[in-house]
């Protein structure tokens, strides 16, 4: 019989919806079901580029364009969702 240890999951299939995607300059997270969370955003080459805490919109003005990774660290689940910057 399994021990489960954590109630935390890492997820891929997230239920987060993010848009516009690709973008410009903004992107937006729809679907939080937390008050408390962390977004990451990384290079394609896993680089942590910037941390927001707390916010469903942010400002990807200064990003070169390219494939960039969202992880979303909440108290119930990580999810990673990928975009791109124009």
């Amino acid at each position: 019989t399994p021990i489960i240890t954590s109630t935390n999951e890492t997820t891929y299939n997230t239920g987060y919806k993010i848009y516009p995607n690709p973008t410009h300059k903004w992107i937006n997270i729809e679907g939080m079901e937390s008050k408390d969370f962390i977004v990451n955003v990384y290079s394609v080459s896993g680089k942590l580029l910037q941390s927001f805490d707390k916010k469903l919109s942010l400002d990807l003005s200064d990003y070169p364009p390219g494939y960039y990774s969202l992880e979303i660290i909440s108290d119930k689940k990580t999810s990673y969702l990928r975009f791109m910057k124009l």
